[in-house]
């Protein structure tokens, strides 16, 4: 830092004295120097930025632990396995004819899926949210048996 204020000052100097001896010529040639010098400056702050943004790269890490905290709603799983027993055949079906249904045939037939698994869900008991984990889990499966 110090070696560029030097500098500036010796460029500030040497321009003074031109001005002083051509004082027509004197003011584009010194203004130029002038816009260099800080110049040089700039570039030792550049490789600061950098530091400041490599304690930003250990944030990312941080990401996958938010999908480590997804990983618990597997869990929810089990539930879903007594809705697959009673879904499945209907799940079967539409994987078979999925490439031949529309959108909206899809999206029916999801919903009836949600249906059976949510009457299913209500009729082997259980809180709430067993009941809603339960539907969604055959939802996914439905959803994915029909390539959505």
């Amino acid at each position: 830092m110090k070696k560029y204020l030097i500098l500036a000052a010796s460029i500030s100097a040497l321009t003074i004295a031109g001005c002083s001896e051509k004082k027509a010529d004197a003011p584009a040639a010194p203004e130029a120097p002038k816009a260099e010098a800080p110049a040089a400056p700039a570039a030792p702050a550049a490789p600061e930025a950098p530091k400041a943004e490599a304690p930003a790269a250990p944030a990312a890490p941080a990401a996958p632990e938010a999908p480590k905290a997804e990983a618990p709603a597997a869990p929810a799983a089990p539930a879903a396995p007594a809705i697959d027993a009673t879904v499945q055949a209907a799940i079967d079906q539409l994987k078979a004819g999925a490439a031949a249904m529309t959108v909206e045939q899809k999206t029916a037939a999801v919903e009836q899926i949600k249906a059976a698994a949510t009457a299913a869900a209500t009729a082997a008991g259980g809180d709430a949210a067993a009941v809603t984990a339960a539907v969604e889990a055959a939802v996914a499966a439905a959803k994915a048996a029909l390539g959505m």
